[in-house]
């Protein structure tokens, strides 16, 4: 089962809101979220701290910003 990357951080409506936008994806899909706070991580911080919460395929950002659940399973499908 593929597992994507979730970076997040504290306080952060959009990443409240990615969240739920993966549960729904994992309705129609089988995949696994791993989070991981930005807070604490100096080079996560510096790279990732105008743009979660990014949604990532190892190194691969799948979406940041606004998550939305079209754009996790169009990914998933594409990308087997």
């Amino acid at each position: 089962m593929k597992t994507l990357t979730l970076l997040v951080g504290r306080h952060c409506g959009l990443c409240e809101e990615a969240r739920m936008q993966i549960r729904f994806a994992q309705e129609d899909a089988a995949f696994e979220v791993e989070e991981k706070m930005i807070e604490g991580d100096e080079v996560l911080e510096a790279e990732y701290f105008m743009r979660i919460p990014v949604l990532m395929d190892g190194d691969k950002i799948v979406q940041e910003g606004n998550i939305d659940f079209v754009t996790i399973i169009e990914y998933l499908t594409n990308n087997k």
